[in-house]
């Protein structure tokens, strides 16, 4: 999935979405089978605390736990074309960021998505 020699890439693509439900839903739609990770800023949450994606993308969520109300602003979609065994999230202990280690063919890959509120530029 990674390197150049075997002409495959790692492709990843990152938005900040506002936290808006139609921004969310016109991205996923509309970024079909080009990328292989997504990493997004700000997404929106149900009540349910549940996040959209399509059923080719898993959602990966940071690997700490809020508190009742909270939400996550960063998440990485992973497509399901890469094999379950070839990536695993990461534990990063921060409410906002995520990430993902990815192996293919000897390498290893760091993918993080990192929220950045404006105030702490």
């Amino acid at each position: 999935t990674m390197t150049e020699t075997s002409g495959k890439r790692l492709r990843v693509y990152q938005q900040k979405l506002h936290k808006s439900l139609e921004a969310q839903l016109a991205f996923i739609n509309t970024v079909e089978d080009k990328y292989d990770i997504l990493c997004i800023q700000e997404p929106h949450w149900d009540f349910w605390m549940t996040t959209r994606a399509l059923r080719t993308w898993t959602v990966v969520r940071p690997s700490v736990e809020l508190g009742e109300g909270k939400k996550y602003r960063a998440i990485i979609m992973v497509h399901k074309r890469m094999v379950t065994g070839s990536w695993e999230r990461m534990n990063v202990e921060s409410k906002d960021v995520v990430a993902v280690k990815v192996k293919s063919e000897g390498l290893t890959v760091f993918v993080y998505n990192i929220y950045n509120a404006c105030e702490h530029n």
